[in-house]
């Protein structure tokens, strides 16, 4: 068994270290090429077994200790967010314009990757096998996690589990919840055609500003009216644009929507009738479309043991377990869940400044890693030898 509290100490400069190296090289996901070549080295370095045949930036390594017991994967998400940072009086500032660890990515592969470095020093220690995910894409559909199942590289795991940064607790806390965590995505980029005229003349028109502002009402009206209140359902219009001059009813509007919801049968319902809503909304205003609907992540479900488990680790090391609320954004560990067992959890990376996620002044109380870092060896622990 491995002692968290003994190993923390020896990487706790190490967590540090690559986490702000990761910081300020940061890349756009399915770009992080010197980031998986980073990872990659890294992990050859420390005897750990590269997965052949993982494709684009995902990094994939694997510790067979050679004894009997279970597959235990470990994920981190190693992308960044297109953003200029405005943290430009910290030396670890990105240096990459237009590109920042908003999300907190670059501390989830530091502690994966110290993780995977400290584990494969004590393989003698260990059970079974252990997997590192090194994720690309997380940010950006269809997600790194999909093509990551799709290629095998959770064939044989019993166990997966990933962890996020939340500047929502302070440093030293772990949160989770059981049930619904995040919710499902589908988007949708709708292209309204109808018939220009002039503005003093709209009688001549087939307004499609008209035509989207009726859609974008009648939407709404799926969430109030059609679906069950206590079911959760978000539709949210992001962009609605068409126009030239303030006279000119123009041809065309785009709009682009997302959906979000934890129920599967809602998810499905509520595609039928935002395309119920469109095609009749564009007759009604003699208008034609064309309608891209994409399907995202599915939504992330945490059981109750999993809760427990994190529970357990947490409560024999000294940290702090609160519960976490449900989100309505995604994520697509979700996809991970759906192939074997797992447990999602966040850390409290708050450092007392109010520093929200996909912010450009977002940084961390870099102390939470040390957290993770600890429990993520718990959970093992757990898992390896007391289940």
């Amino acid at each position: 068994m491995l002692d968290e509290k003994v190993l923390s100490k020896e990487v706790a400069e190490r967590l540090v270290e690559y986490r702000r190296h990761f910081h300020t090289h940061p890349e756009l996901s399915f770009k992080e090429f010197e980031t998986s070549a980073f990872i990659r080295s890294h992990l050859e370095a420390a005897g750990v077994e590269i997965t052949p045949g993982i494709r684009g930036c995902s990094v994939v390594g694997v510790i067979d200790s050679g004894k009997p017991g279970p597959t235990i994967a470990f994920r981190a998400d190693i992308d960044a967010l297109n953003m200029d940072e405005k943290n430009t009086d910290k030396p670890y500032c990105s240096q990459n314009p237009g590109v920042m660890h908003a999300c907190g990515h670059d501390s989830h592969t530091a502690v994966s990757l110290c993780l995977a470095e400290t584990m494969a020093k004590h393989r003698d220690e260990l059970r079974g096998k252990v997997v590192f995910l090194f994720q690309q894409g997380e940010e950006r559909q269809p997600g790194g996690a999909v093509m990551l199942v799709e290629d095998g590289a959770l064939k044989g795991v019993d166990y997966v589990i990933g962890l996020h940064v939340s500047p929502e607790f302070m440093a030293g806390t772990v949160a989770a919840k059981s049930g619904p965590r995040s919710a499902a995505v589908d988007d949708f980029q709708l292209f309204i055609h109808g018939k220009g005229a002039h503005g003093a003349r709209p009688h001549l028109s087939h307004d499609p500003i008209m035509c989207g502002v009726s859609i974008a009402t009648e939407l709404q009206q799926i969430v109030s009216r059609v679906k069950d209140p206590q079911l959760p359902l978000v539709i949210t219009i992001g962009k609605f644009a068409g126009g030239y001059a303030r006279n000119v009813i123009p041809d065309d509007v785009e709009m682009m929507a997302t959906i979000r919801s934890y129920d599967p049968d809602l998810r499905v319902m509520a595609e039928e009738r935002i395309r119920e809503v469109i095609d009749c909304v564009c007759k009604m205003h003699h208008c034609t479309y064309d309608l891209i609907y994409e399907h995202g992540y599915p939504a992330l479900i945490t059981n109750e043991r999993s809760v427990q488990l994190l529970k357990n680790a947490a409560g024999k090391l000294g940290w702090k377990f609160e519960e976490s609320e449900s989100s309505m954004g995604s994520e697509d560990f979700s996809y991970y869940l759906q192939v074997c067992d797992g447990c999602y959890f966040h850390i409290g990376s708050g450092d007392g400044v109010e520093r929200m996620l996909h912010n450009p002044h977002y940084d961390m109380d870099e102390r939470c890693m040390v957290t993770g870092f600890e429990c993520m060896l718990g959970m093992y622990n757990e898992l390896a030898f007391e289940s």
